[in-house]
């Protein structure tokens, strides 16, 4: 009879280990991702029930999540998901799961709930000043091609992560610094604050951006080719 309650205790205690593993998602939060032109490498704190992890995509086209990658690990902490489109934002959950414990079924997984959604994108490529630029005295409006981003987020326009960074060589420094940035829609921006009769060159890269818990990091393109224009006289 002891060995009979013994037996059914250790099963409970099986069954509840699993329960408890399917319950718990605070792991999931996905908390690093780093972006190539054509793959992104998500991280997150491993999850010590797990026996793998799910990512899922979202599917823009179909509004719903779909599983795009399935790695298997207690310790496994990061992926690294390829043929992706340079300069496209997307959407990642992830989940993970764990076999069960208490042998009542040899295919029976529990899976965790999906963690919080980020968006990652893609870093883009190039575009290129144009010699549509032109100055005055006091200021230099900067041309530039538009860059087609795109966004597989939302419905919501395809410039809405990213941007364009319009970059300025500094003579005391002797390197390039960032003078502005401005929405991806955009294809010119006017620089204020210029002396008479002075030569300027500028630089222009296309970025997209990260967003995880709240924050956004920009993930920089190429640089364009150097422009150089001279504002006129007062």
């Amino acid at each position: 009879m002891k060995k009979i309650i013994s037996g059914i205790l250790a099963l409970a205690m099986a069954i509840s280990g699993s329960a408890v593993m399917a319950s718990a998602a605070s792991w999931q939060n996905v908390n690093q991702q780093t972006s190539g032109t054509t793959d992104v490498t998500l991280r997150w704190t491993p999850d010590a029930s797990a026996d793998g992890y799910r990512i899922y995509k979202w599917d823009q086209a179909n509004k719903k999540y779909q599983g795009v990658k399935t790695v298997g690990g207690k310790w496994k902490s990061a992926v690294k998901l390829t043929g992706l489109t340079s300069g496209t934002s997307y959407r990642f959950v992830v989940k993970s799961y764990a076999y069960d414990k208490a042998g009542l079924g040899s295919n029976k997984i529990y899976w965790t709930p999906k963690s919080d959604a980020i968006v990652v994108s893609t870093a883009p490529g190039s575009t290129n000043i144009t010699s549509s630029t032109r100055a005055v005295s006091n200021a230099v409006r900067v041309f530039w091609t538009k860059y087609n981003f795109k966004n597989m987020v939302d419905g919501e326009s395809n410039s809405k992560f990213g941007g364009i960074a319009v970059k300025w060589y500094n003579q005391n420094t002797l390197r390039y610094q960032d003078v502005a940035y401005v929405s991806g829609g955009r294809t010119n921006v006017r620089l204020n604050g210029c002396l008479a009769n002075k030569k300027y060159t500028f630089k222009v890269a296309p970025y997209t951006i990260n967003w995880v818990k709240g924050s956004s990091v920009k993930v920089m393109g190429t640089d364009s080719n150097a422009y150089t224009i001279k504002t006129s006289s007062r």
